[in-house]
């Protein structure tokens, strides 16, 4: 199977929400939400690395994702793990956030 970060379209799966919580500098460490087309069940997974591994490469069945049914250990993640200064980034994050909770009111 593909790699569900380049090709989530592969796992009938699209990207909702994108957090990066490092500077960037020849590194990622990212958490990726995603809304399962089929099901419109909202999972999650975390990598981080180097930059010489391909981000969420260990991947490999949706055993290795989490559902999320509940937002906001991911809220306080934000608030705890980002980790540069950028108020474009955490604004970003925070907006995704809210999307994703959005969605999942809806689903109830």
């Amino acid at each position: 199977m593909k790699n569900i970060y380049s090709c989530p379209e592969d796992w009938n799966m699209r990207i909702i929400g994108d957090i990066e919580f490092s500077d960037g500098d020849y590194q990622f460490d990212t958490r990726i939400f995603l809304l399962d087309l089929e099901t419109n069940k909202i999972y999650t997974a975390r990598d981080s690395g180097c930059s010489c591994p391909t981000p969420f490469e260990t991947i490999l069945t949706m055993d290795d994702l989490s559902e999320v049914t509940d937002i906001s250990f991911y809220r306080e993640e934000i608030s705890e793990d980002i980790n540069y200064n950028s108020g474009t980034a955490i604004e970003e994050a925070q907006n995704a956030i809210r999307y994703i909770d959005t969605l999942l009111q809806k689903n109830k």
